[in-house]
């Protein structure tokens, strides 16, 4: 799902200039776009009805695949109301603010912002990573190890919430500790923002096993890992625990498991407890990781599903799951043998994290 949200100029000066290679292939195939417009002026541009010279008339007529933008010129107030830019958590924006601002409000937020003025082509990401099984991961030097070690280039990636999918995370201990908790706190050590003015949202969907039926095991590793997480930074952070009922359809492929973030998409084939508890590099079981823009493919070999459309695809399912496990939690309570939901250590019945509301 990319929502591009822009002023007209730097549009036609993406399509006009021949500088943008990267935003000319994600707008010109992928992206909905959201211009800074009103509707009227917006339609007369596309029908033609003033002049079927106009800049915007031929880039929707004569690019088959483009999508047809959308006026949101009453609702373009990003730069003076920038709290609001988190309400649309997938979006790129490019605003008529300078490249400085436009740097600072990304890294408050979380929020990939780029500036009109001073436009810069998108970049591309991807972190991949095949694992063996007691293979030591570590830079050179020793200093960075572990997932600090693979997440490094994602330090100036942004991001302001994530949700992982993986059904037995927090199923096995290491020498009485939890192997998912522990890995997930170092993961979101090395991911998450040093500052943050909105919240950050995190949300695990697990399989609610045998183990997860046992209330003390339950209550012990919920607290577990959201205190772990919450103390990493001093912003606030939402943490959810969904657990899902085995016979949910959710679980009925996922081999893979899977990582979705406002602009990344990610999996790894057994799951990401992938590290040693005792020794943060030393990988457990043969594995692999990967972590890739939700454009990736479309901007190199253009697969016939692109990264974008699985990143699309788990969106919906994960919403489909939100909304029906509120419907049976508002129904049922935590009663319910099919999900049982927690947000930051309390029982809830409403999921808050942003990437699916």
């Amino acid at each position: 799902m990319i929502n591009i949200f822009s002023e007209v100029s730097a549009i036609e000066e993406i399509f006009d200039s021949g500088e943008y290679p990267n935003w000319k292939k994600i707008i010109g195939t992928q992206a909905n776009i959201y211009l800074n417009i009103d509707q009227a002026t917006l339609d007369r541009e596309l029908e033609g009805d003033d002049n079927e010279e106009s800049f915007l008339f031929l880039l929707y007529h004569e690019n088959d695949a483009i999508k047809r933008p959308s006026a949101f010129g009453d609702q373009f107030q990003f730069a003076d109301n920038t709290a609001t830019m988190v309400d649309h958590p997938f979006g790129i924006f490019i605003l008529d603010i300078d490249e400085d601002k436009a740097n600072e409000l990304g890294s408050q937020y979380g929020i990939q912002i780029y500036s009109s003025r001073k436009l810069s082509d998108i970049q591309d990401f991807e972190i991949d990573f095949d694992f063996e099984k007691d293979e030591l991961i570590q830079c050179k030097d020793g200093v960075l190890k572990g997932y600090g070690f693979v997440l490094n280039s994602f330090k100036s990636e942004r991001s302001n919430s994530t949700v992982i999918v993986d059904r037995n995370l927090f199923s096995n201990e290491e020498r009485t500790e939890n192997v998912g908790v522990a890995n997930m706190v170092r993961y979101f050590d090395c991911i998450l923002p040093d500052v943050l003015l909105a919240s950050f949202d995190i949300l695990f969907v697990l399989e609610s096993s045998r183990k997860f039926e046992n209330e003390t095991f339950r209550l012990r590793i919920v607290k577990n890992i959201t205190d772990s997480i919450q103390k990493l930074r001093g912003y606030s952070i939402n943490v959810e625990i969904l657990l899902v009922h085995r016979s949910t359809v959710i679980f009925e492929h996922t081999h893979q498991r899977r990582i979705l973030k406002n602009y990344h998409f990610g999996n790894s084939e057994h799951g990401f407890a992938i590290f040693s508890v005792s020794n943060q590099k030393k990988i457990r079981n043969d594995n692999d990781f990967n972590l890739q823009a939700q454009y990736h493919s479309l901007l190199n070999t253009m697969p016939r599903i692109t990264s974008d459309k699985k990143h699309s695809k788990l969106i919906k399912r994960l919403t489909e799951i939100r909304i029906e496990a509120e419907r049976q939690l508002d129904k049922q309570g935590q009663n319910d043998r099919y999900y049982r939901l927690y947000l930051n250590g309390t029982e809830s019945a409403l999921i808050v994290n942003r990437l699916l509301n």
